[in-house]
C-alpha cells in the first residue's frame, strides 16, 4: 500500500515537473527573476550604505565660483561622479535667484573649471583607491557658475549615482569667504559679505572674521550696513591689544558707523573679530553688507579666506 503510494506521488510530480518545463521560457523567468531581485536587495544595500555631507562652502561677492567639500560619511564608496547631479542656487545678476545644474569636468589640477562645471581638487589622504573618496575622506570641490554671485549666499545640493541626496540649505550652515580681502583706504570699505535677509522675519546672524594688520597701530574697523533700511543692531567685538577688546553696539541703517578701532594686538598675525546682528526685516528685501577698512591711510589691512558667517530666521 505504501509502495504503490510512493509511486504514484512520484508520477505525479514527474508529470507535474514535465508541464512546467514545457512552457516557453519558464525556467528562464525563474532564474531572471531571481537575478532582478538580486539586484534590487544590492542596490538597497548599497543605498543604505551611501551617506555624504557638505561643508566648507567657501564664496566670494562678484565671483562666480563656489567651493565646497564633500565629505563621505558612509561605507560606499564615491566614485562615478560622471553619474552625480550637481546642483548650485545662488544669486544671480539676471533674472536674480538662480538654480544651476553643473556638468563633472574630472580633477580641477590646480584650474578653475569651464563655467557649467564642477571639479575635484584634491582628496584627504588619497592614497589608497586613487580618486576614489573612501568611508571618511573628504574631497575639496572647485564649480563655476555662469553669472557671478551678487550675495555671499549659495546652496549645494549634490545627488550621488544611486539617489542619495544632500542639500546644505539648512539654517545654521557656514558660509566662508573665498579668498583673502585687503584695503589700505580709511575712506572707502571693502565688503566681505553681502547677506541675504529673509523679508519679514527676525534674521540672526553671527560672523566671525580673520583680520590683521601690517603694523600694530594700524586698526580695522568693522562695520554692517543694510542696503534697504531696516530695525536691528550689531554688537561687535574687535580685538585691540593682547589684553583687551573693543565692545560697540550700533544700529543698523544704510549707513552705519564703523567700530573705530585704532590697533590689533600684534602685526601681521590674524586675531578672530565676532560680529552678531539681529534685524526685524520688514516686507522689501534686502541685503545686509559686512565692510572693513583700513585705520591708518595707505597702511594694509587683511580679512582673510576662512572668515564664515551663519544666519538663522526665527520663523
Amino acid at each position: 500500500m505504501g509502495l504503490s503510494v510512493a509511486i504514484s506521488g512520484g508520477i505525479i510530480l514527474t508529470v507535474f515537473m514535465l508541464i512546467l518545463l514545457s512552457l516557453p521560457g519558464f525556467v528562464d523567468k525563474m532564474f531572471s527573476i531571481g537575478d532582478i531581485t538580486s539586484q534590487v536587495s544590492q542596490q538597497e544595500q548599497e543605498i543604505s550604505n551611501t551617506e555624504i555631507n557638505v561643508d566648507q562652502i567657501s564664496v566670494l561677492g562678484g565671483s562666480p565660483t563656489v567651493n565646497f567639500t564633500l565629505n563621505n560619511e558612509g561605507s560606499e564608496k564615491l566614485w562615478n561622479f560622471e553619474d552625480f547631479d550637481l546642483f548650485i542656487e545662488y544669486d544671480g545678476a539676471s533674472p536674480g535667484k538662480l538654480i544651476e545644474e553643473l556638468t563633472f569636468g574630472g580633477k580641477c589640477l590646480g584650474t578653475v573649471p569651464l563655467a557649467g562645471n564642477w571639479c575635484i581638487q584634491s582628496i584627504t589622504t588619497d592614497i589608497k583607491d586613487t580618486g576614489i573618496i573612501n568611508t571618511d575622506e573628504k574631497a575639496t570641490i572647485w564649480t563655476k557658475v555662469s553669472q557671478n554671485l551678487v550675495t555671499s549666499a549659495a546652496i549645494v545640493t549634490i545627488v550621488t549615482d544611486n539617489g542619495v541626496t544632500f542639500s546644505s540649505g539648512e539654517p545654521g550652515t557656514k558660509i566662508y569667504l573665498g579668498s583673502d580681502l585687503s584695503s589700505s583706504s580709511t575712506a572707502a570699505y571693502t565688503t566681505i559679505f553681502i547677506i541675504p535677509l529673509t523679508p519679514s522675519k527676525t534674521n540672526m546672524i553671527h560672523v566671525e572674521l580673520l583680520q590683521r594688520s601690517v603694523a600694530a597701530a594700524t586698526g580695522v574697523p568693522n562695520r554692517a550696513i543694510v542696503s534697504v533700511a531696516q530695525t536691528g543692531s550689531c554688537t561687535f567685538l574687535t580685538a585691540t591689544t593682547t589684553t583687551t577688546s573693543l565692545f560697540d553696539n550700533i544700529s543698523t541703517t544704510v549707513a552705519s558707523p564703523d567700530t573705530l578701532s585704532a590697533t590689533v594686538p600684534v602685526a601681521n598675525i590674524p586675531n578672530v573679530n565676532l560680529i552678531d546682528c539681529v534685524i526685524r526685516a520688514n516686507a522689501t528685501p534686502t541685503n545686509l553688507l559686512i565692510e572693513f577698512q583700513s585705520d591708518v591711510a595707505a597702511s594694509s589691512v587683511t580679512t582673510e579666506l576662512g572668515s564664515w558667517y551663519t544666519i538663522d530666521v526665527n520663523p
